[in-house]
């Protein structure tokens, strides 16, 4: 079966934005050019991506992703294709000598994530799995006030991710979401409520005791409609339960404003508003959970979605950082082996050619629409 998809939401977003400090760089601060882009499909594709946006007249495009690797005008290669080429985009990256960022999940499964790690490593490039929106400032606000004490121990997290819309009744089953052949289902593609879990965490308690599962699978193809994980987490004195719930047909917050993210303490809560992938409301409430006038702050970026992505990129590699402080490694593969375990539990398996991590062009071979774009960073 041939897969046509288009362009996503991610790979025209960070594209588009990628270029918006020029002209008004700091010179003490790392910034970014779009250098060029490749589809998988054909360079024409690529061309149709560009007109999109206001680009200099020299950004190239390539007429595939080996092209794109090899050049050396490119520093950084950010890979937004289906999850099932992630791991063969980001090692065909790594293997030419190119520092990745891979939008999540990183990989289909830890096996895969483990060799990426080991190359970069040894290669000594710089390779992140993606952030998603605003999220990153969000986390940040909320491990500050758990940090600070401001609800007491951590005893229970909550994190509900949905969409907007019912992709399983919209969407073709050959959907970039609903095939097994592009490794799509809920959970690898709202893998982003496990992260918020384990940022949540007390430091020194990261990796669960106990993990169990329920999960719905779509049934024209069988991929997870809805995964639910339970978990239980020790501080060695106290155990923290904790949620995680990914959904393509069920919204967390029907209209945006409902809680997506609760973390609740001793003595008091946290809660993240807003759609799942863009955070917009952070509130605390106090004093066992009191109706009176909780402590709010909108979230909000003065710059385009992927700007702080982006810099925080420039920003690693000029400080020869092989991994990001924001997107740590082990928290990368933790949550890869989570979600290895949840779907051996419910017998979700994609393709042998997917779940491989060795090298193969069999998965690169299929006509997609998936993009790669290549940033220069001046260091």
């Amino acid at each position: 079966m041939a897969y046509h998809l288009k362009a996503q939401d991610v790979m025209p977003g960070f594209t588009g934005n990628l270029n918006y400090h020029m002209g008004k760089e700091d010179p003490n601060d790392p910034h970014h050019a779009l250098v060029g882009v490749a589809s998988s499909r054909s360079e024409d594709m690529a061309k149709e991506l560009l007109k999109s946006f206001e680009v200099p007249e020299c950004t190239l495009t390539f007429r595939d992703y080996s092209e794109l690797v090899r050049s050396d005008l490119i520093d950084v290669v950010f890979i937004a294709t289906p999850h099932s080429h992630h791991f063969q985009n980001a090692l065909m990256a790594l293997e030419a000598g190119k520092h990745v960022v891979c939008q999540k999940s990183l990989t289909v499964n830890a096996a895969q994530a483990r060799k990426l790690f080991e190359i970069a490593q040894r290669k000594r490039l710089f390779l992140m799995e993606g952030w998603w929106l605003w999220w990153p400032q969000a986390s940040r606000k909320t491990c500050q006030l758990l940090r600070e004490g401001e609800i007491g121990e951590v005893n229970r997290i909550v994190a509900n991710f949905g969409v907007r819309n019912n992709y399983c009744m919209f969407r073709p089953e050959s959907g970039r979401l609903t095939s097994k052949d592009l490794a799509g289902g809920a959970l690898l593609e709202r893998s982003l409520a496990l992260h918020w879990i384990l940022r949540a965490l007390p430091r020194g308690t990261t990796r669960p005791t106990q993990v169990t599962s329920t999960m719905k699978k779509y049934p024209k193809s069988g991929v997870d409609e809805t995964t639910i994980v339970e978990m239980i987490f020790s501080t060695g004195v106290r155990e923290i339960h904790a949620q995680a719930s990914a959904s393509l047909s069920t919204a967390a917050g029907p209209n945006g404003q409902l809680a997506h993210v609760i973390i609740e303490g001793s003595n008091g809560k946290i809660e993240i508003h807003g759609w799942e992938t863009i955070p917009t409301e952070l509130y605390v409430f106090k004093n066992r959970y009191s109706l009176s006038e909780p402590y709010r702050e909108t979230l909000q970026e003065a710059e385009p979605l992927f700007i702080p992505e982006a810099d925080e990129v420039a920003r690693c590699i000029r400080e020869e950082l092989l991994e990001s402080p924001e997107m740590p490694w082990a928290e990368s593969l933790l949550v890869m082996e989570i979600m290895d375990l949840v779907r051996k539990q419910n017998d979700l398996h994609y393709p042998p050619e997917i779940e491989t991590s060795e090298l193969s062009v069999s998965p690169l071979s299929r006509p997609l629409s998936g993009w790669l774009s290549s940033t220069r960073h001046q260091l």
